[in-house]
């Protein structure tokens, strides 16, 4: 079966991955809440974190390096590869610096357990949708 000219596996495939992507992050937060004892508020901390630190700060960031160095960067696969992983690694690890050294309290376990999965797995779903 073909939809289009997209074979009926493929689509398969895309909507498999679409479900579990915002399965994943929602299971972790209930597992977390339910067996663990976890607070919501890490959850949604981290969720709102990754919102503007990456969807909005990042974003910015990144439409402003590649108006000015677009073609140099993004011809060479090793350049624009190490210019991805530092800007990830620069704004999503920044976030959470700042979400737990200032608005989570108290620390404990459970909190990194809460945070880690929703910034992961909504990158997943973002990219997925």
């Amino acid at each position: 079966m073909t939809v289009g000219m997209v074979p009926g596996a493929s689509i398969a495939g895309m909507v498999f991955s679409l479900v579990v992507s915002f399965a994943l992050p929602i299971g972790l937060f209930v597992y977390a809440k339910k067996k663990l004892g976890a607070k919501a508020a890490p959850f949604f901390i981290g969720c709102g974190v990754f919102f503007v630190m990456v969807l909005m700060l990042e974003a910015a960031i990144h439409r402003i390096v590649f108006r000015l160095a677009g073609e140099a960067l993004t011809g060479s696969v090793i350049l624009y590869a190490v210019y991805g992983g530092l800007m990830a690694a620069l704004f999503e690890e920044t976030g959470r610096y700042i979400a737990m050294r200032f608005l989570v309290k108290p620390l404990d376990f459970r909190t990194p357990l809460c945070m880690a999965p929703d910034t992961a797995a909504w990158r997943q779903c973002f990219c997925a949708a």
